[in-house]
C-alpha cells in the first residue's frame, strides 16, 4: 500500500506535488483552527462572561449588606413564625408568594418529604431574593437553593424548605 502511494506521488508532476503540499498545509491549518484554537477561544469567552456575571452578583450582594445591617440595627425584623408541619409551611410559602406578587411566575409549589419545594422557570432575581429575605425575617430559610442566571435580573430558580 505504501509503495503504491509512493509510486502515485512520484508519478505526479512537480507542480502538482507542490499544489498538493500547499493544500495539505492549508487543510492542517484549518483543522488546527477548528479543533484547537476555536474551542479554546470559546472557552475563554465563556469564562469571561461567567466572571463578569459573578462580579455583578458580588457587587449587588455588597450593596445589600448595608441595608441588612441597617435593618438589624433598627430592629425592624418581623416576628418569626414557627412552622411545625408541611401544610403550615406550604400555606406560608403560598401566602408570601401572593404578597410579593410572585404567584404568577411559579412553575411548581409542591410538598416533599418533610418540607416543600418552590421552583420558577423565569423570575426577576431582585424580586426572588426580596421574597427570600422576607421569609428569612419570618424565620423560614431555604434548605437548598439552586439559581441559574438567564439574563440580567432574570433567573431560573428552585428551592427546598424543610420543616423543623
Amino acid at each position: 500500500m505504501l509503495t503504491q502511494i509512493n509510486q502515485w506521488w512520484f508519478s505526479l508532476e512537480a507542480r502538482e506535488r507542490t499544489l498538493l503540499k500547499l493544500l495539505s498545509a492549508f487543510l492542517i491549518l484549518v483543522l488546527g483552527y477548528l479543533l484547537v484554537w476555536s474551542p479554546i477561544q470559546q472557552s475563554k469567552l465563556s469564562a469571561q462572561q461567567s466572571l463578569s456575571a459573578a462580579q455583578q452578583e458580588w457587587q449587588w450582594l455588597n450593596q445589600q449588606l448595608p441595608l441588612v445591617q441597617e435593618r438589624r440595627a433598627s430592629g425592624s425584623v418581623q416576628q418569626t413564625v414557627k412552622v411545625t408541619n408541611q401544610n403550615q409551611l406550604l400555606g406560608l410559602l403560598q401566602s408570601s408568594l401572593r404578597q410579593q406578587n410572585l404567584f404568577k411566575e411559579i412553575k411548581t409549589v409542591k410538598g416533599i418529604s418533610k418540607g416543600g419545594e418552590v421552583s420558577f422557570e423565569a423570575v426577576k432575581a431582585s424580586r426572588l431574593f426580596r421574597w427570600l429575605g422576607v421569609l428569612e425575617q419570618q424565620g423560614v430559610m431555604a434548605d437548598r437553593l439552586q439559581v441559574t442566571w438567564l439574563a440580567p435580573d432574570q433567573v431560573k430558580a428552585s428551592m427546598q424548605f424543610k420543616v423543623d
